[in-house]
């Protein structure tokens, strides 16, 4: 059942529609320049919530939500020295 939806999801997409299932979930294609396609998709405000509402946890490195790019690769490398800046600091084992 899944799989057949999946299906009828992405020719809907690949046909430049949005697709809007019974439960008021819906995915839109947004065409980019270089002709691929990235797929936006929206729930529906009673599934965020229930979400929400259901996660009594906290976030594992919340400080870091919201750092840009090149604030996370400095936190990277202080806090993992032996990585390095080279290309092969994967290999460090």
């Amino acid at each position: 059942m899944l799989s057949e939806l999946d299906v009828v999801i992405q020719q809907g997409l690949r046909a430049e529609r949005i697709v809007q299932l019974p439960n008021g979930t819906h995915y839109r294609p947004i065409g980019k320049k270089d002709g691929s396609v990235k797929v936006s998709a929206r729930l529906t405000p009673r599934v965020v919530r229930a979400v929400n509402s259901g996660f009594p946890g906290r976030w594992l490195n919340a400080d870091n939500v919201g750092k840009s790019e090149d604030e996370i690769i400095a936190l990277w490398r202080r806090q993992l020295p032996w990585l390095g800046a080279g290309a092969n600091a994967w290999q460090h084992r």
